[in-house]
């Protein structure tokens, strides 16, 4: 029960971040439409819930917000990192962003030069330029690295389990000494490719490829990709997967109401749950292109 909640906290934090950059309706705090839409927030109690559904938890110090580019609906915090704690691979720069929708509202606002505890959910998806670095959390801490119960309140409201003596006094070993703490959440497939080299390389790297055709559902991703619906009799050409076939999927095209595509997929998460495209550029072969539909469908039929 516990993993399961852990994952749906994840999933949860994941999608609304996600949510912020696909619709422009009402959020938490400010009304659309005439109304007043209140999201109800999960208490955590439990802070081994907390670190096992992160792929990213560190000590870092506030730097600057900035807009994301390519992304108008975000906005991201740079924090220069002291300590990365957790990480699924090693993170390569000395600054990390930790992404907000520009109206949500914030436990805690960072102040320059001050050290926080973070915890990130990070998922690589096609439709952004991007990998999403979504907030799970940020805690406060004093110049000795205990938790700064002055400045969260309205965080321990929600994160009742960071309000204990020994997590305050040691929040890093607190975070340690959870089981979460070693664990890869399932949000996190690792990074999203541009574009791959060529066709054998990208057959190989897809874990399903279909053949279909796709009828518009909405636009996405700031309207340079679209929400599309699979054809019901759409073929599967290869399955390395014990996966079920995904109905719909977000293209960085427009496609044409009677044309055949090939869609070359990966999941998008390690539960197996759903799909992505299988790279940003290339994943999606439309069968007026010739030349690159007839090399995929030789090496396919090998």
């Amino acid at each position: 029960m516990k993993k399961i909640i852990t994952a749906l906290l994840a999933l949860s934090l994941l999608l609304s971040l996600i949510a912020c950059t696909q619709s422009g309706g009402p959020r938490q705090g400010s009304p659309g439409n005439g109304v007043f839409v209140e999201v109800k927030r999960v208490i955590i109690d439990d802070l081994d819930r907390v670190t096992g559904g992160m792929s990213h938890i560190f000590i870092g110090t506030y730097v600057r917000t900035e807009q994301v580019e390519g992304v108008e609906s975000l906005v991201q915090d740079i924090y220069s990192i002291e300590n990365m704690l957790k990480t699924p691979v090693p993170w390569p720069k000395d600054e990390i962003p930790v992404m907000y929708g520009k109206d949500r509202e914030r436990d805690v606002i960072p102040q320059a030069g001050k050290p926080y505890l973070v915890f990130l959910i990070e998922a690589d998806l096609s439709v952004y330029p991007v990998p999403l670095m979504s907030v799970g959390t940020v805690v406060p801490l004093t110049a000795k690295r205990t938790i700064d119960i002055g400045q969260t309140a309205e965080l321990m409201r929600y994160y009742p389990c960071f309000n204990t003596p020994a997590v305050i006094a040691d929040p890093v070993a607190a975070v340690r000494a959870t089981p979460g703490f070693t664990k890869v959440p399932d949000s996190y497939v690792g990074p999203m490719p541009e574009r791959y080299a060529d066709l054998p390389s990208l057959i190989s790297g897809a874990g399903l490829v279909m053949r279909t055709r796709l009828s518009i559902l909405s636009p996405a991703g700031g309207g340079t990709a679209y929400g599309c619906l699979l054809a019901a009799d759409a073929q599967i050409l290869k399955n390395s997967t014990s996966s079920q076939p995904p109905s719909n999927v977000v293209v960085p095209l427009r496609p044409e109401p009677e044309e055949e595509y090939l869609v070359f997929f990966r999941l998008k998460s390690r539960d197996g749950n759903s799909w992505d495209l299988a790279a940003r550029q290339g994943a999606v072969i439309a069968k007026s292109d010739t030349a690159a539909w007839d090399e995929a469908m030789a090496l396919l039929k090998k």
